[in-house]
């Protein structure tokens, strides 16, 4: 089946409304990424928790594990760029208080939270404060009851970090 048809026609009626018109200041182009870059390491996260579940692959479990802590860490280091960047309070975030619900409940609200958050930005042009904390408490209680330190596993992450080099996106530099 041939899309371009559809495509062009898509492309004109968006293109007629001023969506493409809209120039973006380095706050919200940065913003914008990093709401995308939540969506993709929230993937990244979800497709170790397939791989632990159903144990595919050749990488061992600890491992998996492991690079599954990472991800949810990718996360939260993405969440609270955007409140330093935003400067949103996040002086009282209650990770010690548990965040109940079975943990498919607790999975699925993830992508759920971010696409409020991101939605949200793009209609007012700001980050809902209290959806970000509920985003860093649910993926810090999802760490938590795989067994892992979510703060640790921050500290840990933007210490790899802080040893890359300058541009984002450059491989990591082994432990």
């Amino acid at each position: 089946m041939n899309l371009n048809p559809l495509a062009a026609s898509i492309y004109e009626v968006i293109e007629d409304k001023g969506f493409h018109d809209i120039g973006h200041s380095q706050v919200e182009s940065v913003t914008f990424r990093q709401l995308l870059h939540l969506v993709t390491e929230w993937a990244e996260m979800m497709a170790l928790k397939h791989a632990m579940t159903y144990k595919t692959g050749d990488q061992p479990a600890g491992a998996l594990l492991g690079r599954f802590y990472e991800e949810g860490a990718d996360i939260l280091i993405v969440a609270l760029d955007l409140a330093a960047m935003h400067r949103l309070d996040m002086g009282r975030v209650p990770l010690e208080r548990p965040y109940y619900g079975p943990l498919d409940h607790l999975f699925s609200l993830v992508p759920q939270l971010i696409g409020t958050i991101g939605d949200g930005y793009r209609k007012e042009r700001s980050i809902d404060r209290d959806k970000l904390v509920e985003l860093v408490r649910v993926v810090s209680e999802l760490l938590r009851r795989h067994g892992g330190d979510a703060l640790k596993e921050v500290e840990r992450k933007m210490g790899k970090n802080k040893a890359r080099p300058r541009r984002y996106g450059t491989a990591e530099v082994t432990e």
